[in-house]
């Protein structure tokens, strides 16, 4: 009795709460902004750098300072545009941040779909669309960062920043959720 699907379900419960709990990882993704993170130790001084979709935030702890840099104004600053590795980045990042709001939205409408009895293929496919559209984000991303030298997947000391983690934990839940609508 447990196992049938549709709202008030079991099933269709906890599909419903992952589809929500995956929009509400993504939502807390896009304000945390922090999608390479990196810190250096030298002599004792620390220099820590976040970097988000549209801008850069490295904090050095003996000057207790941070400076941010926004890519929008690297970008502008390249004579050819789209040839110039700053727009590239900045290409990629409108990209994850586009991507990560029609995932959330997926997941909002597929979390709908379930708890309004409508659950099946719509609540699968919306999951399956929101899991989708964040695994794309993360790929685009990831790939041209690396390619224009953001970041290297070789290095020990770069990491995936937050929103990185929350979006792949995201993706999780939504593929488990269209597992289970």
């Amino acid at each position: 009795m447990g196992t049938k699907k549709g709202a008030g379900s079991t099933k269709g419960n906890i599909a419903g709460g992952l589809a929500i709990l995956a929009a509400i990882l993504v939502i807390i993704a896009l304000i945390v902004n922090s999608l390479i993170y990196y810190s250096v130790e030298i002599l004792g001084v620390t220099t820590s750098t976040s970097i988000g979709w549209n801008r850069s935030k490295t904090c050095n702890s003996l000057l207790d300072q941070c400076v941010e840099i926004e890519y929008s104004d690297l970008c502008d600053l390249c004579i050819d545009g789209e040839s110039c590795d700053a727009c590239t980045y900045q290409n990629a990042a409108i990209t994850w941040l586009a991507f990560n709001i029609i995932g959330a939205i997926a997941f909002v409408v597929a979390a709908g779909v379930v708890f309004m009895g409508k659950g099946g293929a719509l609540g699968k496919g919306g999951a399956g669309i929101g899991a989708l559209a964040i695994i794309i984000a993360l790929f685009v991303y990831y790939i041209v960062a690396d390619d224009v030298g953001i970041w290297n997947s070789d290095e020990d000391n770069i990491n995936m920043g937050a929103s990185g983690y929350l979006d792949v934990v995201a993706a999780v839940a939504g593929i488990v959720a269209a597992v289970m609508a």
